[in-house]
C-alpha cells in the first residue's frame, strides 16, 4: 500500500494554472516537467507533483515523500494557502495517522477552519 498525502485546491481559482502558479510563488520556484508528470521543486530534494483531477476539484499536489521535511512542508503550504487565498482547500493525509498512530496531523480542510 502506498500513502500520498495531498492537497486538493476544491474551489477558488478559475484554472489549475493559477493554483499552480500561485503556489510556486509562494515556494519561489518555477514549474518543472520530467516528461511524465509536472512537478514543483520542494522539501529539499523532494517534489510536489501536480496530480490531474479526476473529480469537481480545481487541482490536486502531491508529495511521494514521508520524510519530516516533506510531511512539515505539505501541512505549512496547506496553512499558508489558508492564510493568503480564499480558496476551499483540503489536506488530505491519505490514512497515514492511521498507518502511524504517533503521526501529529490529521485531516483538515480550510473550510471548517
Amino acid at each position: 500500500m502506498s500513502v500520498r498525502p495531498f492537497i486538493e485546491v476544491v474551489s477558488g481559482p478559475a484554472r489549475a494554472s493559477v493554483a499552480t502558479e500561485t503556489i510556486a510563488g509562494i515556494l519561489g520556484v518555477a514549474k518543472q516537467t520530467n516528461g511524465q508528470a509536472d512537478w514543483l521543486p520542494f522539501a529539499g530534494d523532494q517534489r510536489l507533483y501536480i496530480v490531474p483531477t479526476v473529480d469537481d476539484t480545481v487541482a490536486g499536489y502531491q508529495i511521494h515523500s514521508l520524510d519530516d521535511p516533506s510531511i512539515h512542508g505539505l501541512y505549512d503550504l496547506f496553512t499558508t494557502l489558508c492564510d493568503q487565498t480564499d480558496w476551499h482547500v483540503r489536506l488530505d493525509w491519505d490514512e497515514l495517522e492511521y498507518l502511524d498512530k504517533s503521526f501529529p496531523y490529521r485531516s483538515l480542510d480550510s473550510a471548517e477552519a
